[in-house]
């Protein structure tokens, strides 16, 4: 973990913001309401990478190494996340070599140098995956919420962070048989509480697009 963030901190300022980065550091420092509407016409960006950086903005400052450190963090964080979920498959040595691996990943550290939200998609994923075969070991009222926040997390971080979850189904659908059967009604119960949670963010979109398209075709007219 310290040779990972040794990595990752090395040179976070060493070069100027590129244009995906501007638009994270530009905009995260807006107010909220600016954020948001920034956000909900853009589209592609769902809100809470986005959020953090605003925040963490109050705190440290504003600047792009402020904004980097972020990422450096999750980066570094996602290292013994990744250690945890191994041991759930492998012995010790396995896992630290995997951890290793990660700490030393030249996309890894890339990643973790950017004011983008692929370090928190990283470091997302390996929670949830975690807290996934945690409920599943035993699903319980605190495991499930546990494994429904991470997710929700996560997709509200990005959109590819559903691949995350399309993979657990997919394990879960395989090993089904492993698990006791009460874990079903459960885990569509997440599922559901996923997309109803996702709602409000596809109905701001959607809103932000069409009021987009009409002032559109107000000015070519």
């Amino acid at each position: 973990v310290l040779l990972g963030a040794a990595i990752r901190l090395y040179g976070l300022d060493a070069q100027s913001l590129w244009y995906d980065e501007t638009f994270s550091v530009a905009h995260s420092g807006r107010t909220l309401a600016e954020l948001f509407d920034v956000l909900k016409r853009d589209v592609v960006h769902p809100p809470l990478h986005y959020l953090v950086l605003h925040g963490w903005f109050q705190v440290v400052g504003f600047g792009a190494q402020q904004a980097r450190l972020v990422s450096a963090i999750f980066g570094t964080l996602s290292i013994p996340l990744l250690f945890l979920l191994a041991r759930r498959f492998a012995g010790s040595s396995a896992s630290l070599v995997a951890a290793l691996l990660l700490a030393v990943s030249q996309i890894a550290v890339y990643f973790s140098q950017e004011a983008r939200p692929y370090a928190q998609v990283q470091f997302l994923s390996l929670l949830t995956a975690l807290a996934f075969f945690s409920f599943l070991q035993q699903p319980n009222f605190r495991r499930s919420v546990l494994f429904f926040g991470s997710s929700a997390a996560l997709i509200y971080t990005h959109y590819f962070g559903a691949g995350t979850l399309l993979a657990l189904g997919v394990y879960w659908l395989i090993y089904r048989r492993d698990y006791s059967p009460i874990i079903f009604r459960r885990l569509a119960a997440v599922v559901v509480l996923l997309a109803l949670a996702y709602v409000p963010w596809i109905v701001a979109v959607r809103s932000a697009g069409r009021l987009t398209q009409e002032r559109l075709v107000s000015t070519s007219r």
